[in-house]
């Protein structure tokens, strides 16, 4: 068995299916739950029969290969519940970028004469693709509500008395613990979580939540 694949990981390729000509990609994620266990998300996309963005065709959810606790962990419900489709489904399609590239590839054939039906790409998956494109100069801002997010998820570790929160928190978002960390220190920043003071515990509310904003 080959390396286990790193926490952020996402495979995607484009490929189509005997049954259906509207598919034309597939991925694989990774995907921690709430209880702090991976597990691996696998589908396929493929284009509406109407006029929309595109679908998740399939789609199917099994323990994490490379974890001790494979053979032993159970799907259920919940589980399925705590798989954000939607998100998974748009960062496949921003990776792929297919659907213009077919669109393009179709244009060229008909101009030869090759009778193929051109496949346009909705604008909520050129929105997806823009977003996904690298930035020169540092990341993209991330909205309040990442960072109220953020800190609701170290508050209910805290109480819950858990240790290693920023490891917790990289895993749940499939980030580096390093990222994690910049996270919270921003989230501080904003009023959302208290500042570290010796002698208090390591997560409290900030002055934004304590004046009855929820994270």
């Amino acid at each position: 068995m080959r390396a286990n694949p790193p926490s952020n990981y996402l495979w995607v390729e484009p490929c189509s299916h005997p049954e259906d000509e509207r598919v034309f990609g597939q991925f694989a994620q990774r995907f921690t739950s709430k209880d702090g266990f991976a597990w691996l998300v696998r589908g396929l996309v493929a284009s509406p029969s109407t006029n929309g963005p595109s679908i998740v065709k399939t789609l199917s959810v099994e323990p994490w290969p490379w974890s001790p606790l494979a053979h032993d962990r159970d799907v259920t419900g919940t589980i399925i519940r705590d798989v954000d489709i939607a998100r998974i489904r748009d960062q496949a399609l921003a990776v792929l970028k297919v659907r213009p590239v077919i669109a393009d590839i179709s244009k060229r054939l008909a101009e030869r004469g090759v009778d193929v039906p051109v496949i346009a790409a909705s604008d909520e998956e050129r929105e997806a693709g823009r977003k996904a494109t690298p930035q020169k100069r540092g990341r993209p801002p991330r909205p309040i509500s990442h960072y109220r997010e953020v800190a609701r998820l170290c508050l209910d570790l805290a109480e819950a008395g858990e240790r290693g929160i920023h490891r917790k928190i990289a895993e749940r978002f499939n980030v580096t613990e390093s990222m994690a960390k910049d996270w919270i220190r921003r989230a501080r920043e904003l009023g959302l979580l208290a500042p570290t003071n010796p002698g208090r515990r390591g997560f409290q509310p900030g002055p934004r939540l304590l004046k009855g904003e929820k994270p």
